[in-house]
């Protein structure tokens, strides 16, 4: 399963990370504070106001516990694959 959510967040930090880099996001109306890796963008600055697109996608994944027991367990993975600068 697949979502995608697009809202405003406040560019808080960006760490480079190989391929990709690591935000740290705050959401505009409640502060909630988002990690997540993404593309690399360019001329991103940091506590500017920002459109962002998250993708979150969601999957079942089986695992075996040592007793041989198998168990499945929901995994959430998420990609920020826009930023756009709200205009003032």
């Amino acid at each position: 399963m697949k979502f995608t959510i697009n809202k405003k967040f406040i560019l808080g930090k960006v760490e480079e990370k190989g391929t990709v880099n690591l935000y740290t996001l705050l959401d505009v109306d409640t502060l909630d504070k988002v990690v997540s890796i993404g593309g690399k963008f360019k001329d991103l600055t940091e506590r500017k106001t920002y459109d962002v697109e998250i993708t979150i996608r969601m999957s079942a994944e089986r695992f075996e516990t040592k007793s041989g027991e198998r168990k499945y367990l929901d995994v959430a993975n998420t990609f920020i694959s826009k930023f756009e600068e709200v205009a003032k």
